[in-house]
């Protein structure tokens, strides 16, 4: 049916999963036009815009998805957008809300957290990502935030431990084999650092390989 938002929509899901993000706003423009009162349309095509790393683009679509229905979900993606434009009084102001509205999502905490990380604010991350590992003990991501954390801080030995526990979860990560070369490289470990390092350089070369 040429007239069905909702087939447009579903799709352009399809065609995302398949990280086709071009014909995925294609039919996301599409299910718009023919139904600009769905907050779920707008907030498909912000994670499309936000995989592209068009953030304000993406902004705009979460704003207009709460706008029609607030939601912990859309507040937290549109947090994680903020913080990819680096505003970051914005991210925190949306990940709050978020929490505000679910306190039971370790992902929110979680990147609250590891943004509080980014600016070096290590002890106002820690307690964000500890509730995180409390709500969900296998979220790899909360393992990696706190080890980042912990390497800021030059807890090297807590930093490795937790990018260890990181890695089980999700072997296939480079981000968590970067941290945790940084933290070997800051113990002397060499031979270490340098296997993480080529390990995530390996798994960069596969990802782009995909793309």
């Amino acid at each position: 049916d040429p007239k069905s938002a909702s087939g447009y929509n579903s799709r352009g899901y399809a065609y995302s999963r398949l990280n086709q993000d071009q014909l995925a706003m294609q039919d996301y423009n599409r299910s718009i036009e023919l139904d600009a009162s769905s907050a779920l349309y707008y907030t498909n095509r912000g994670d499309a815009f936000a995989r592209a790393r068009q953030n304000q683009k993406a902004i705009d679509d979460f704003t207009r998805a709460i706008e029609i229905e607030p939601s912990a979900l859309r507040y937290g993606k549109r947090g994680l957008a903020f913080a990819n434009s680096n505003q970051f009084d914005r991210a925190i102001e949306n990940y709050s809300k978020a929490i505000e509205l679910d306190p039971k999502s370790a992902a929110v905490y979680n990147n609250r957290g590891y943004l509080f990380a980014q600016l070096k604010r290590f002890q106002r991350a820690l307690p964000d990502i500890n509730r995180s590992l409390e709500l969900d003990p296998d979220y790899a991501p909360a393992w990696d935030s706190r080890g980042f954390t912990y390497l800021g801080m030059k807890e090297y030995r807590r930093a490795i431990q937790d990018l260890d526990k990181a890695i089980e979860l999700r072997p296939d990560t480079a981000a968590f084999y970067r941290n945790r070369g940084d933290a070997r490289k800051a113990i002397g470990d060499v031979a270490g650092s340098n296997a993480d390092y080529e390990m995530a350089s390996s798994l960069e070369a596969k990802s782009s390989s995909k793309r």
